[in-house]
């Protein structure tokens, strides 16, 4: 019926549509109707979070208006995070947040404060650019980080929202175990999580990451101009397991890419643990038992590179002359077997900074999509490396 084919496209999207000859009616749009019913629903005493609202027929029928109305406003309402829906369970109300809510609460799965075993000095400094982007917000934030019954054990969320990420406004996730998995589970009942290093290959939003290919594209470059021309890669954990491990070692081939195959070698390792002794036990099945013996070593780790630094002295190989040795991150160790190692520089605090900037943009912004931010690095010039390879890598400091 006319009619009808009028109603319906007055209604399409939610959007009112209407004929510029005739005068505008002052009745609420179908999507104004759906919010105001919805607003009445959340401001009636007693609603508890967790209340299960109709049902997108239920509403269309009772508030005469199409599905994909009453679809759009509860997508609009997910992103603000005032509901959430369940796919086969139905959509349910959550505690007021946002502008009524004085006081932000973060999430972050690090617990920072534990001292077995010790938390890294890296995340610790991330911390601290954390807390320093809460400064210039104007509103109130908290920091809380979660329980390791959260984010080291997934049965705690395969399925409802735990209690201690129910009043969390947003998360901040570090690449630890099972961050991709409850970065998931908190993102489809519409709440705003940010990443520290991106959770995939082609992750392209919501997260801060160094960026570890350039930096390691131009380490190689560095190493190729010196004559080097057997590299060994130090990793952990394996290249599955890592976004970062990999985008260094894709940085890598990319600075040798015209020479691999026609005169340099590049083997990969993996140390069995994040440490000194990891390290050296990785170099010295390498150079023992494979016969590969590296006049190039970059260890994604100072603990490791400082481990694999041992091995070559005690195998009588000089360093930096016969083996350049580049650690992957200033952090942990410094200085090793009496000489500074060459390491990468990661801007620490600037990424915690960025985090939160990022993740109250997202609070602010309904959950929008963020672009991903990929910070350079720079190069700290060490006794591991020679003069000629810390200058190529100086246009980088």
């Amino acid at each position: 019926m006319p009619g009808a084919n009028r109603k319906r496209e007055h209604e399409r999207d939610g959007v009112g549509v209407t004929d510029s000859s005739k005068p505008l009616s002052k009745e609420p749009r179908p999507a104004e109707r759906v919010l105001h019913h919805l607003q009445v629903e959340f401001d009636r005493p007693g609603l508890k979070a967790g209340t299960r609202l109709p049902t997108v027929r239920e509403l269309s029928r009772q508030l005469d208006v199409s599905p994909a109305t009453v679809r759009n406003v509860f997508q609009k309402l997910a992103r603000e995070g005032k509901i959430r829906t369940e796919v086969g369970n139905g959509t349910f109300f959550i505690a007021s947040r946002g502008g009524e809510k004085s006081t932000l609460t973060i999430g972050i799965n690090v617990a920072l404060f534990r001292k077995s075993p010790p938390v890294s000095s890296v995340y610790k400094r991330i911390y601290g650019g954390i807390m320093h982007g809460i400064l210039g917000t104007p509103r109130p934030v908290t920091v809380q980080p979660l329980p390791p019954e959260i984010w080291g054990h997934e049965d705690r969320y395969r399925e409802k929202l735990p209690p201690e990420l129910e009043d969390l406004d947003g998360i901040i996730l570090f690449p630890l175990a099972f961050s991709n998995r409850l970065r998931r589970h908190y993102e489809t009942h519409g709440r705003p999580a940010v990443n520290l290093n991106p959770p995939a290959i082609s992750t392209t939003a919501d997260f801060v990451s160094p960026d570890f290919f350039d930096a390691s594209r131009r380490l190689a470059e560095a190493w190729k101009a010196a004559g080097r021309r057997r590299i060994a890669l130090v990793v952990f954990p394996e290249l599955q397991r890592s976004v970062s491990v990999r985008l260094r070692c894709a940085g890598v081939f990319a600075g040798i890419a015209a020479d691999v195959g026609r005169g340099i070698e590049v083997r990969v390792v993996t140390a069995p643990e994040l440490s000194e002794e990891g390290g050296a036990a990785a170099v010295g099945r390498m150079m023992r038992d494979e016969g590969f013996v590296p006049d190039a070593l970059y260890a994604f780790n100072d603990s490791l590179a400082a481990g694999a630094l041992g091995v070559l002295l005690a195998e009588g190989r000089s360093v930096p002359g016969d083996t350049s040795v580049v650690a992957g991150n200033a952090g942990e160790v410094e200085r090793a077997r009496g000489r500074v190692l060459t390491r990468m520089h990661q801007p620490l605090e600037t990424m915690g900074e960025r985090l939160m900037a990022m993740l109250l943009g997202k609070i602010e912004n309904g959950n929008a999509p963020a672009p991903g931010c990929v910070l350079p690095m720079a190069f700290i010039g060490g006794g591991t490396t020679t003069a000629e390879e810390n200058r190529h890598l100086e246009p980088a400091l």
